[in-house]
């Protein structure tokens, strides 16, 4: 671990967003721009039958030094690139095209390749963790609550059910709108310079993507219109929210006073420097914390979407942020990914608290025996049973109310529920 770094990336979680490396890191940026670089010069030199480079190495040390002189990253790798290559095919490296052709379209290869490679594998890896869970406990009874209180019995698979639901969706929706599309257009994106050399340089252009197996972007004003990573950000930055939720409802769940599930805690751990006992719900504090630092980042990321007239550089600095965003993101994945796969339940502790919430159940049953102020008559019982300090079921049976609704107490109506988990999990597992 490298403990020279100002970021925590690259220091505390610097193992944790090693899968990302190949992708994000400043190594792999100048490799991805290489790959632009050299697919544009291959194509240049096949046109041109000039003998293609076979194999070209850059490294971002080499860029870094080299733009000490130049003060320009692109031309920089240019520089370098060119000193490599054959002497017919120098001219050809870099020809046509501007920085922003080779910048915009390898960050959005990189995104591309990690998204497919390592995020969205373990948000699969996720839902599939919450559908089985959604499956373990589509029995087993918990109280719903609303507004922080009791609300009437549920099952605790119901509860999973939702974030099957909502990740579900979300990785759908990421999936659809990762930008997949980058450009040869050269300056203002009027493929001028490549009009030149070309009769028709959209075609050539189409022809360097296929090699980088990129599709051409629709339009480009010498950028790509930042819409497309906006929009692609947004469907992070939903699903960020949402495991932000998850882990809030593990975490409160962990309360003391509550306690149905627990968080692994090893044999070694320390919950406190002080209070031996403590055992923190830390890992789901972690993936709130991880939201509040990169969910208000999305706003920075809709700024980028303002660029006076075709181009300017005010997006230069915001930008490069946008990978350690979708890094954030992963690392909250990741540890959510491992707080539900190891969470122990509690199933005694929920049973007991079933026992309350029944008020609703009483209400509906005296409605269908014709009692009018069915709803007014249980909400004074419920007064009169945490008077009398006895459970609301209790007070019930005490109560004048009793006779109308005995003979249908004891009845379990069917759980509408359980078809919704079974068309949950038929939609959500075929995944994996």
């Amino acid at each position: 671990m490298d403990f020279n770094n100002i970021s925590p990336i690259d220091s505390r979680y610097q193992e944790e967003a090693k899968p990302l490396h190949d992708y994000f890191t400043e190594e792999a940026n100048i490799r991805y721009m290489l790959g632009v670089e050299l697919a544009l010069l291959c194509e240049h030199c096949k046109r041109h039958e000039i003998r293609q480079p076979v194999s070209i190495k850059v490294k971002a040390q080499d860029v870094y030094e080299e733009e000490q002189k130049t003060h320009h990253q692109v031309k920089a790798l240019v520089n370098l690139i060119q000193k490599q290559v054959p002497d017919q095919a120098k001219p050809f490296v870099h020809l046509g095209v501007t920085s922003s052709d080779i910048c915009d379209t390898a960050i959005r290869m990189a995104i591309y390749d990690a998204m497919q490679d390592v995020i969205l594998p373990k948000l699969q890896s996720l839902e599939n963790a919450l559908v089985t869970k959604m499956l373990k406990y589509r029995h087993t009874e918990q109280i719903g609550r609303t507004h922080g209180q009791y609300a009437i019995p549920m099952t605790m698979g119901w509860w999973w059910a939702g974030y099957v639901s909502r990740i579900g969706r979300a990785i759908r929706k990421i999936d659809a709108s990762i930008p997949r599309a980058g450009q040869m257009s050269g300056a203002v994106g009027t493929y001028s310079a490549l009009s030149y050399i070309y009769p028709d340089p959209v075609e050539f252009s189409k022809s360097v993507l296929h090699r980088l197996q990129m599709a051409k972007a629709e339009y480009s004003s010498q950028i790509i219109p930042a819409d497309s990573m906006v929009r692609f950000l947004s469907e992070v930055n939903i699903c960020f929210g949402v495991l932000a939720n998850l882990a809030d409802d593990i975490r409160n769940l962990q309360r003391s006073e509550i306690g149905e599930v627990r968080e692994v805690f090893t044999d070694k751990q320390v919950g406190s420097s002080t209070m031996p006992q403590k055992r923190n719900p830390w890992n789901c504090e972690h993936v709130k914390s991880l939201w509040k630092e990169y969910m208000p980042r999305y706003i920075t990321f809709n700024m980028d979407l303002i660029s006076e007239h075709q181009r300017d550089l005010t997006n230069s600095a915001s930008s490069r942020f946008i990978p350690e965003y979708l890094t954030g993101f992963y690392l909250a994945v990741s540890r959510a990914c491992d707080i539900v796969e190891g969470l122990q339940v509690n199933e005694d502790k929920m049973a007991e608290r079933t026992q309350t919430g029944t008020a609703e159940k009483a209400y509906i049953l005296l409605a269908l025996s014709g009692t009018y102020d069915a709803h007014e008559a249980v909400r004074r019982l419920t007064i009169i049973a945490e008077k009398n300090n006895v459970d609301f079921e209790t007070a019930l049976m005490q109560s004048d109310w009793w006779e109308r609704v005995r003979d249908r107490w004891y009845d379990i109506p069917a759980d509408p529920t359980q078809k919704i988990i079974d068309g949950l999990a038929d939609k959500y597992k075929k995944d994996y």
